[in-house]
């Protein structure tokens, strides 16, 4: 049993990686590795027919930072990169990429929670567009379900907002396998109100008639297990008075050039970022960016994670 954790930030993350790597480092990099929680793992599914779905899964494409897909319980949709890390398959050296120790987040107080730090490291640099996104992410409204509706209701009419949504399922998709395999084999028939828009998936009574759709009412947001459901989200009309899908919603010169680190917002992030504040002070909003003191917890981590 590793020692209580010395630094404290969210979810004990820097010692959640530094728990992971010493683990991880146990095996050779193209081994298959079943990680669980150790306060909590769902081992309720068909072993066999999880390996078998991760063996034949397409693989990634080139732009992904992972050499194979891997296998998570869920994805959040509203929540980009927030996947299930109770139970997890994949490769060693893909799951390396969950204890990396850039900590971003830490220098420029972002509001994050634990699953998104870890799923996020690999695609970060990679999408110019994330940290922008991220550095105004008012996180989830936990147990405050009419609280989120209003929320999403908001953000979703935002194309900013938009594009963090796809960004993250187009990622789900292309480098993970989500859903375990629970003793059924092929796509599950979606049975779903006829009119069903992307912006009623943020309400609770819309979700509960739609099956292979979780709504949790502790993260007051919905999740699904199931692949075919993030690409039929990809199909749906955002509203009844925006007919167009997130693809052909998304105004893709937001997709930024690289730039020079700055406190500074895009104007697009930004504008959200305003309307959010006028939404309600309930809001677990993040402090602004580069707060004095950030650089030396994201320090204290780092150096943990190297020890």
């Amino acid at each position: 049993m590793s020692p209580e954790p010395e630094l404290v930030i969210d979810g004990h993350l820097a010692h959640q990686k530094a728990s992971l790597f010493y683990g991880l480092s146990q095996f050779d990099p193209s081994d298959l590795v079943l990680k669980t929680r150790t306060d909590g793992a769902d081992l309720n599914f068909d072993l066999e027919g999880t390996i078998e779905d991760f063996e034949q899964a397409a693989p990634p494409s080139e732009h992904s930072p992972y050499k194979r897909k891997m296998t998570v319980l869920y994805y959040s949709p509203f929540a980009p990169y927030f996947f299930g890390d109770q139970t997890i398959l994949g490769q060693q050296q893909d799951l390396m990429h969950l204890a990396s120790p850039d900590m971003w987040y830490l220098l420029e107080q972002v509001h994050l929670n634990p699953e998104q730090m870890l799923h996020s490291a690999a695609f970060v640099h990679r999408r110019r567009y994330l940290k922008d996104f991220f550095r105004i992410n008012p996180g989830l409204a936990y147990n405050k379900v009419p609280l989120a509706e209003k929320m999403y209701e908001e953000m979703l009419r935002d194309d900013f907002f938009r594009e963090a949504i796809l960004i993250g399922l187009e990622d789900a998709l292309d480098s993970y396998v989500v859903g375990f395999n629970r003793w059924t084999k092929g796509r599950v028939e979606l049975q779903w109100p006829v009119d069903v828009t992307l912006n009623d998936l943020a309400q609770k009574s819309m979700v509960q008639q739609c099956n292979a759709l979780h709504f949790n009412d502790v993260a007051a947001t919905c999740n699904t297990g199931r692949r075919e459901v993030l690409q039929q989200i990809l199909e749906l009309q955002i509203s009844r008075d925006d007919r167009r899908t997130l693809r052909e919603a998304v105004k893709t010169e937001w997709r930024t050039p690289p730039r020079p680190p700055s406190a500074a917002l895009h104007p697009p992030a930004a504008a959200l970022a305003t309307k959010l504040s006028r939404l309600s002070r309930e809001l677990p909003t993040a402090p602004p960016p580069f707060v004095d003191g950030a650089v030396v917890q994201y320090g204290k981590a780092r150096s943990m994670i190297r020890k």
